[in-house]
């Protein structure tokens, strides 16, 4: 009786766990909110389980069981994979169309946004640029810092 019962935890726990949300990530395109590392961690818990009968117990139903969650949730770590990285490029993409992003001037702007390039240049052309409250714009000692000029520390 307790074959059985071991047999019935591989249809009832590993493939009615896993299996509906394999299928049902197949069908919406991605893995939703399911984390990788969860993922990641689920699959390295099961490594160590199929390790450990291996040394320990030598037995076939129990390994044959661990196998098939090593298998589903070897799945579910690559479907998972995939919709990090294609929400990544989604993401990159949407970065570039909105920073007017041209990959032919990365190479002269080293990757920086055209409109971080325009902040910069505005906040170094004008004459205070650098300068605190009319100090000194390399020491940064101005009327304020304390430094000199009869200041109080």
């Amino acid at each position: 009786i307790l074959r059985i019962l071991q047999a019935s935890t591989i249809s009832i726990i590993a493939i009615g766990g896993r299996l509906p949300q394999i299928v049902l990530n197949i069908r919406r395109g991605d893995s939703g909110e399911l984390s990788i590392t969860t993922s990641a961690l689920n699959l390295a818990g099961n490594v160590a389980r199929m390790f450990t009968t291996l040394v320990l117990t030598h037995d076939t139903l129990l390994l044959l069981a661990n196998a098939v969650q090593g298998v589903l949730n070897t799945v579910l770590l690559y479907q998972t994979a995939i919709t990090a990285y294609r929400r990544r490029q989604r993401r990159w993409m949407r970065i570039a169309e909105e920073d007017d992003y041209d990959p032919e001037e990365e190479g002269e702007h080293m990757g920086v946004s055209p409109a971080a390039i325009e902040a910069v240049e505005e906040t170094t052309d004008s004459p205070t640029a650098g300068a605190v409250d009319g100090g000194d714009a390399i020491s940064g000692a101005g009327a304020d810092s304390g430094y000199g000029g009869g200041g109080s520390l």
